[in-house]
């Protein structure tokens, strides 16, 4: 077998195993399955997990991450420690040999930036050590299984789009999301179908009712009016409290009732409507026969006796009879899917009062719940949220101040305000221009927050965000690419992050000192 018979097997190979786990798994047995991609809810800022979880404060998704990721380090630390005894193991196991390769190699690094200031600096390389291991961490843990994935299950907010759920297999209180139509963009909330739904979510405030398939709507009004008759009859003699729940069954029984008699009638309605289909398909079919015969023959038979008037009259007769059955059932066939609609809905608000989502029988048999929901994830990626970015940044450049001043003292402020270049405005008029770049450093400043936040966020986001939306059109084999371009991304961003700040201090420790001193040794020059 040749190079090119081998190259052959091989395309092939790739191309049945990208029509099946790109074509056929994601748009045919995922959803057919009702497990379909849904369409994730993007947002910028974190998700609240819950409510005053953290000592009064909303607990986040993106704070739990945060949290998972500084557990993280601190374990890793542990673990390279107790495997190297405290650092005093001269033969090293893996994972001591893995801690260092992975610390010496990011020192020898940093080395190479930051020179001696990195060694004699105070805490200079913890900081920047902790701040990569952090990024490294966070980035790294928005790919682990589950994370932005698995979270609670609830109302879709208004103006966000949810889907209808169905209970899992790992326990009562455990959901999926019901997708069975691929690349299904789900429906938008409004805030009446939220209230509806969280009076079923959230509140309870009453159960499905079970239609059978095969059961007569006759049959189910009879036993909706033989429970009403028997609520109505607890209720003569219930006490004041319990009167009150019983007069809510009650009113959620009447609902169910005119849910049904109005299901009755739409299927009266969907029954004329198809009959008139029907006739009107064959009307159709009947009139376009005669018209294709008639074609036939006036291009076939040349009898003197047809003339080519009487032919293109006939012509024109059939075409106008067949155009007219043909676009009343266009409107017939509308008129019935919006019957066929409204009687989904209506057999949904019959199962489920108030339900916001038109689902069929076959769909409500497999328990797909008829409101709007969607998932805020346990777990967020810290750096998907703007505000860590932001804190970290301001945390990173307050600190770069802090060298300044270690290692210039009070000078250093002259950076930004240069009172020595408003003292010499006389002996050097250049100095007033040296005033204004200062206080266009201060602005430099703020630029770097701006820089640094906006970097990490950004890229950390976007990635988040493409990886879901090739998820949602592609829901397998595709989306491993993004996974390992995420790795090298994440690993990349943590480390930019980190030598930017080990720059930015170096350059406020060494630039404005060494500055002066060369002012200084060049008067002496000259005297």
């Amino acid at each position: 077998m040749n190079a090119r018979q081998r190259g052959i097997i091989i395309f092939a190979i790739l191309v049945v195993v990208g029509i099946v786990f790109c074509g056929i798994v994601p748009f045919s047995v995922m959803p057919s399955a009702g497990i379909g991609m849904a369409l994730p809810v993007i947002a910028v800022p974190g998700e609240v997990v819950t409510p005053g979880g953290l000592f009064g404060i909303d607990l986040t998704n993106t704070l739990v991450g945060t949290i998972l990721a500084d557990i993280m380090v601190i374990v890793f630390a542990l673990l390279a420690w107790r495997a190297s005894r405290g650092w005093t193991k001269e033969i090293p196991g893996r994972f001591q040999s893995f801690a260092e390769t992975l610390v010496e190699g990011f020192y020898g690094f940093m080395s190479g930036i930051g020179g001696e200031r990195l060694r004699t600096a105070p805490l200079l390389w913890p900081l920047v050590a902790t701040i990569f291991l952090f990024l490294l961490a966070g980035n790294l843990l928005k790919l682990f299984p589950g994370v932005e994935t698995v979270g609670k299950v609830h109302c879709a907010h208004v103006g966000f789009n949810g889907y209808p759920v169905v209970q899992g297999s790992m326990s009562e209180s455990s959901y999926l999301l019901y997708v069975d139509t691929p690349l299904d963009s789900g429906t938008e909330q409004t805030e009446e179908m939220e209230h509806a739904c969280e009076a079923y979510f959230v509140e309870r405030e009453f159960d499905r009712f079970v239609v059978a398939p095969d059961a007569e709507i006759t049959a189910v009004i009879d036993e909706l009016e033989t429970e009403k008759a028997t609520l109505e009859s607890e209720l003569a003699t219930a006490e004041a409290e319990a009167a009150a729940e019983i007069e809510h069954k009650i009113e959620f029984v009447e609902m169910r009732i005119a849910s049904a008699e109005q299901l009755e009638g739409l299927e009266a309605q969907i029954h004329d409507v198809e009959a008139q289909v029907e006739t009107a398909r064959a009307a159709a079919a009947e009139s376009s026969a005669p018209a294709a015969g008639d074609h036939g023959a006036t291009e076939g038979e040349s009898s003197e006796a047809a003339t080519e008037g009487e032919a293109a009259a006939a012509e024109g007769e059939a075409e106008q009879t067949a155009v007219v059955p043909t676009v009343t059932l266009a409107e017939l066939e509308a008129q019935l899917t919006g019957l066929q609609e409204q009687r989904n809905l209506t057999l949904s608000q019959l199962q489920y009062p108030g339900a916001t989502v038109a689902l069929n029988a076959e769909q409500l048999e497999r328990g797909a719940i008829p409101f709007v929901f969607h998932i805020t994830p346990f777990v967020r990626g810290p750096a998907t949220d703007l505000s860590l970015t932001i804190a970290l940044a301001v945390m990173a450049v307050l600190l770069v101040q802090v060298y300044g001043v270690i290692a210039l003292g009070p000078a250093y402020f002259e950076k930004f305000i240069n009172v020595s270049a408003l003292g010499n405005i006389t002996k050097k008029p250049m100095g007033g221009i040296d005033f204004l770049v200062g206080l266009i450093e201060i602005i430099s400043e703020i630029g770097k927050i701006v820089s640094l936040a906006f970097r990490l966020f950004g890229n950390l986001f976007a990635g988040g965000v493409a990886l879901m939306a090739i998820s949602f059109l592609v829901a397998l084999l595709v989306p491993s690419i993004i996974y390992g371009l995420e790795i090298i991304i994440g690993m990349v961003q943590a480390l930019v992050f980190a030598v930017l700040t080990l720059v930015f201090s170096v350059q406020a420790m060494e630039g404005h000192h060494d500055e002066e001193h060369d002012d200084h040794a060049a008067a002496e020059a000259h005297h």
